[in-house]
């Protein structure tokens, strides 16, 4: 796994852990993290673009999330 991968995704599951996120961050936390199982476990092409697809929309609610709680 890519080093800066791994520390994104240990930083991802200690703020869960610490559970001082807002809901909207949590949630965007978690999806990140689906998305990342989905693409660990894609056998194919098709389930490739598809969990790509999921990944980018999980980074995007994430952003939203963080840009969201810095106002």
């Amino acid at each position: 796994m890519d080093r800066d991968l791994a520390a994104l995704l240990l930083k991802v599951s200690r703020e869960l852990a610490s559970r001082e996120l807002s809901e909207s961050r949590r949630h965007a936390c978690i999806a990140l993290l689906d998305a990342v199982v989905i693409l660990a476990n894609a056998t194919d092409a098709e389930t490739l673009r598809e969990s790509f697809h999921c990944a980018r929309a999980a980074a995007t609610a994430t952003r939203f999330a963080l840009h969201d709680e810095s106002q």
